[in-house]
């Protein structure tokens, strides 16, 4: 259950961070409304998982 919540409360960045500002670059652990460094709302996904083909 720890590491659970150490999960979803680290938003330390990493080189896997899958979200990242599009104005100062700072990369996320969790989605974010508003980057904490520069204030912009352009919180991009750095990459986007693969579909299965239908």
């Amino acid at each position: 259950m720890t590491a659970l919540k150490e999960e979803f409360t680290n938003t330390a960045p990493t080189e896997r961070s899958p979200y990242e500002c599009g104005s100062c670059e700072m990369r996320f652990e969790l989605q974010r409304h508003v980057c904490p460094q520069c204030g912009s709302y352009s919180i991009e996904r750095t990459e986007w998982p693969c579909l299965p083909e239908r």
